[in-house]
């Protein structure tokens, strides 16, 4: 039993003529990068920006975004993003299991086919309130600096 165990050791090899053990020592890690390493995933660059100085960064930035973007931008436009997502799962749920709005137009509980089911007027009414958000954000961004993500006031501190 010892036998068998032994033989799967990672330190040990086993000869070919007498089955003694030999150790081997490991060769000696290098660095293949010269940059930090990223805490999230340890075989990337730590993005230059990303310096931990931001609550919850630990470098992950594999898509390279922070290199291209300001990281004002980008704060603004995670939390956007994510009240979207949550928004979205809302209008998905509610109709199934509340109801839907009081017109066959609205009827639809799939998500594809209430797109087409609704005319054109409502499309254009949510897309503008869409770039009226947008439009806002982008001045909170650039005008503002962004002081306080995810807020609209930008006096209120967060």
């Amino acid at each position: 039993m010892v036998a068998f165990v032994s033989s799967f050791a990672p330190s040990i090899a086993r000869t070919a003529f007498a089955g003694a053990a030999v150790s081997r020592a490991a060769a000696p890690a290098k660095a293949r990068f010269s940059m930090d390493a990223s805490a999230s995933v340890p075989f990337l660059e730590r993005p230059p920006k990303l310096d931990g100085s931001l609550p919850g960064d630990v470098g992950f930035d594999p898509c390279g975004f922070s290199n291209a973007f300001e990281l004002n931008f980008l704060r603004e436009a995670e939390l956007k993003h994510g009240r979207i997502c949550m928004l979205a799962i809302l209008g998905w749920v509610f109709p199934e299991l509340v109801g839907h709005l009081p017109n066959e137009a609205y009827s639809a509980t799939n998500p594809l086919y209430a797109v087409g089911s609704v005319g054109w007027l409502p499309i254009i009414q949510i897309l503008a309130f869409i770039a009226i958000c947008e439009a806002k954000g982008v001045a909170k961004v650039y005008d503002e600096n962004c002081a306080n993500p995810g807020t609209t006031d930008s006096t209120h501190s967060a």
